[in-house]
């Protein structure tokens, strides 16, 4: 190494940044390497004085001449750095992802942390699923990868996957409590679990933190919300008590080739007024056990089969219905077959143990 990029070194680490920058001048190196160490000292210098743009150019530089897996992996992760300085989220996350391609072990948790950070805070949560796992069991970044991941799932409607990761972190809440979970990443549980209408979840989570934080703002807002859920899901199942819930009847709908009246509650139309109330039932109960049903759904009954539609055509990839598993019936009770038009029929087997209609599809 010549005498004149040693000694530039040796300012550099002393942050005497321009006169390390007019010594490197004068170098004339022998081979890649010094090529590759003067232009890493002028990306250095560059960088140090806040000069980003000249950093990224030299260190872009430095990168043809990197030739062993070290300065590759140690260009690849400046130059991340230097283009993150710059706004340029996408390129930094390129690097990194080089970066990760050469050394993808867990001694560099630091590149794939900050690869993952990144990914989140531009919505690429293709990348963050994929890099983001191998975090979890990492102490210093576990319950924010997690709680990136449920974000992700949710912004994605994943909310299985979503489920999954929150409930990873409300157990770390539950047993070691405010030790390893700050009240923002509570409060992000919570938001999730309500989020995915989780609402089981969120209330027996807000009844553990009741002792430490409800004099908190957050938790009366939090239990606020759950209460008025309750009372609304409360009042439903009550209205369905009463046959008052059923449209009256120049409100029922008739249908033009049928004689028998049509009748209906919420997005639940049927010909038997005992049907529909028994189906509105059980999807008030499945909702509250974190199911979802498309605004836009209808389910229609006639003379014992049911069938589900969409109200409108659509060419968007959204979830119309989904339901957890502890909100299914055992499904080794019915059989599924394909029928006509590509409908899925099912039908109860013989040995069923749990009452369903005739024939139910999925149109």
């Amino acid at each position: 190494m010549s005498t004149k990029l040693t000694q530039a070194k040796q300012l550099v680490a002393k942050s005497k940044f321009k006169k390390a920058l007019q010594v490197v001048k004068k170098v004339t190196p022998k081979n890649n390497l010094e090529r590759y160490e003067m232009l890493e000292v002028e990306a250095s210098c560059h960088f140090n004085e806040k000069n980003y743009s000249f950093a990224l150019v030299k260190m872009k530089q430095a990168q043809t001449f990197a030739e062993n897996s070290e300065n590759k992996t140690k260009t690849l992760n400046n130059l991340a750095i230097i283009s993150e300085k710059l706004n340029k989220k996408d390129e930094a996350i390129t690097y990194l992802k080089q970066f990760l391609e050469i050394d993808g072990s867990l001694k560099s948790v630091k590149q794939r942390y900050m690869l993952v950070t990144m990914a989140f805070l531009i919505d690429d949560y293709a990348t963050l699923e994929k890099y983001a796992p191998l975090l979890i069991n990492v102490i210093a970044y576990g319950t924010e990868i997690t709680l990136m991941l449920a974000h992700a799932a949710i912004k994605s409607q994943k909310h299985d996957d979503a489920l999954i990761y929150l409930s990873r972190v409300s157990a770390e809440i539950k047993s070691e409590g405010i030790l390893v979970v700050s009240q923002k990443q509570v409060v992000d549980v919570l938001n999730g679990f309500h989020d995915i209408r989780a609402f089981e979840n969120e209330s027996s989570l807000l009844q553990t933190l009741e002792t430490k934080f409800k004099h908190e703002k957050w938790f009366a807002v939090i239990e606020s919300r759950l209460s008025t859920i309750e009372h609304v899901k409360t009042q439903q199942l009550e209205n369905l008590s009463s046959d008052n819930t059923f449209l009256n009847n120049e409100n029922k709908i008739n249908n033009p080739i049928e004689k028998k009246p049509k009748y209906q509650i919420d997005n639940v139309i049927g010909n038997s007024r005992k049907v529909v109330r028994a189906i509105t039932r059980l999807k008030i109960e499945m909702e509250r056990m974190g199911a979802f049903f498309h605004k836009k759904l209808l389910i229609d009954e006639n003379d014992g089969d049911v069938c589900i539609r969409y109200l409108e055509e659509s060419t968007s990839d959204e979830i119309l219905m989904e339901a957890p598993t502890k909100c299914m019936p055992f499904v080794k009770d019915y059989k599924f077959t394909l029928g006509t038009d590509n409908i899925i029929v099912v039908s109860a087997k013989k040995t069923c143990s749990i009452p369903m209609p005739k024939t139910s599809c999925i149109c």
